[in-house]
């Protein structure tokens, strides 16, 4: 839990510096263990790598998908400047809706480049989309521990997590849901929430009701 908190600390200053800000001293503590390099295959440390790679392949494709969509953002609805309240323009309001569309095809995109065609029991499945799932498990968690928000123009990312799955993993019984289960609960634990659910008949139900916890936790 001490690297979890040092991490959320960072991302928390990372968040709120910007691009132009200064977040201070964010290097590596030396009292933490360095990731090895070139770890031995099939080694813990070997599968760290390989679903971080996995994760990050995830969110380079879905920024790809965008360009494959051709998602400019000079298609949307302009603003109209005359109304204060952006909550209250109906060109924003319908630029919000686009994007929020737009953001969901390229998921699905990114989630059809990496695991379109694997039997969801394969290996290759198997590590591409736990990887995948740790993807936004980190964008819906940061915003747990940050309080950063998207704004209205993007999904919710614990409703982008699940849907992503469910398009993909064809049982409820998936090892992925177990997974994406334990890393909700140590987030949950992280920031006070109690993350104990009841007896449940499947890892996607348990998944299911940790994002329930996670969402109320954003308000």
């Amino acid at each position: 839990m001490t690297m979890l908190a040092w991490a959320v600390e960072v991302e928390r200053r990372l968040t709120e510096a910007g691009k132009d800000g200064d977040p201070g001293d964010v290097s590596w503590p030396a009292e933490f263990p360095w990731p090895p390099r070139n770890p031995p295959r099939e080694s813990v440390e070997n599968a760290a790598d390989e679903l971080f790679l996995c994760a990050v392949a995830a969110v380079l494709h879905h920024e790809m998908g965008h360009l494959a969509r051709k998602h400019a953002p000079r298609t949307l609805p302009q603003r109209d400047r005359s109304v204060l309240d952006p909550a209250k323009d109906p060109a924003q309001l319908e630029a919000d809706r686009i994007s929020i569309g737009r953001e969901k095809e390229a998921d699905a995109w990114s989630a059809e480049w990496l695991l379109e065609g694997l039997d969801s029991m394969d290996g290759r499945f198997l590590k591409r989309v736990v990887g995948t799932s740790l993807g936004y498990l980190w964008s819906a968690t940061r915003n747990i521990h940050t309080g950063y928000w998207m704004t209205n123009n993007h999904p919710p990312a614990w409703d982008r997590l699940y849907q992503n799955l469910k398009q993909y993993v064809d049982t409820d019984t998936h090892p992925v849901w177990l997974f994406v289960a334990y890393i909700l609960q140590l987030h949950l634990e992280a920031i006070g929430t109690d993350p104990t659910v009841d007896e449940v008949d499947s890892g996607e139900e348990w998944v299911n009701i940790l994002l329930d916890k996670v969402s109320k936790a954003a308000k």
